[in-house]
C-alpha cells in the first residue's frame, strides 16, 4: 500500500511494528519519542476530509448524526461538523456536558431509558433537539415526564424494519394523533437527518402543517 507508512521502533526493551496511514514519517517518530506504548494514534485531518467527503455526496438537505459512542474522545474536535449528536448513556452524557457541547445539537436516544435519568434530564430543562421513542413504553415514559414538569420534549420516532427495535406503522400513528391531547412537538428541522442505524427511519412533522414525514 503505497501511503501506509511501516516503522519499527524499539522502545521500552520491547520491538514494535506500527503500520498506520498517516503520510508524515516525522509526526509518527516525534509520538513514537513522546508517548508510551501501546498507543494510538488518530489523524483529525483525514477524518474531517472524510466527514467533508460524505457530506458532499449526500443529498442537499440531509444531516448528519455522529453517535458519540463510536469514538468520545473525537467529540470535541467535530462538534462544529455534525448537525445532531446522538448520546445513549448516561456516560455519554457527562462527556456531552464535560466538553461544553451545544443542548440544541443533542440527540437523547438508545433503546433502553431507565426513568430516572429521563426524569433527571426533563426536570433539569435538558433542552436536547430531540428524545428518540423506540417503543410504546417509551412514549408513555416520556409523555408522562412531559406532563409531570410542563415541558414540550421534541420526539424521533423510530420506525421499524421489522425488526424488535422501533415502532410500527400503527403505533406512530397513535402517537401523532395524539399529540393534539400532549405536551409534545414533533418537529426537530425542516431537513432529515441521516439516522445512526441502518433499521431506523426518522419520523418527525413540521409544527406548520404538523404533515408526518415518513
Amino acid at each position: 500500500i503505497s501511503n501506509c507508512v511501516a516503522i519499527y521502533r524499539n522502545l521500552s526493551k520491547q520491538n514494535i511494528w506500527i503500520q498506520c496511514f498517516l503520510k508524515e514519517q516525522k509526526l509518527i517518530e516525534k509520538i513514537l519519542n513522546k508517548c508510551q506504548t501501546p498507543v494510538y494514534v488518530f489523524d483529525i485531518r483525514e477524518l474531517k476530509n472524510r466527514i467533508a467527503y460524505i457530506k458532499e455526496n449526500m443529498p442537499e438537505k440531509a444531516e448528519l448524526c455522529y453517535a458519540i459512542k463510536a469514538n468520545t474522545f473525537i467529540t470535541g474536535e467535530v462538534r462544529d461538523l455534525f448537525e445532531r449528536f446522538e448520546v445513549c448513556s448516561p456516560g455519554e452524557m457527562s462527556i456531552y456536558s464535560e466538553l461544553e457541547m451545544p443542548e440544541e445539537k443533542l440527540v437523547v436516544s438508545g433503546v433502553y431509558k431507565t426513568p430516572e435519568v429521563m426524569e433527571k434530564y426533563i426536570k433539569n430543562g435538558t433542552k436536547a433537539c430531540a428524545y428518540t421513542v423506540e417503543s410504546m413504553v417509551q412514549y408513555e415514559l416520556l409523555k408522562g415526564l412531559a406532563e409531570k414538569y410542563g415541558e414540550k420534549i421534541p420526539l424521533l420516532l423510530r420506525l421499524t424494519s421489522g425488526s424488535q427495535f422501533g415502532l410500527n406503522e400503527e403505533e406512530i400513528l397513535k402517537i401523532i394523533l395524539d399529540r393534539e391531547n400532549s405536551l409534545f412537538t414533533f418537529s426537530l428541522s425542516p431537513e432529515p437527518m441521516a439516522c445512526a442505524h441502518s433499521s431506523c427511519r426518522p419520523v418527525a412533522s413540521t409544527p406548520e402543517n404538523k404533515e408526518t414525514i415518513l
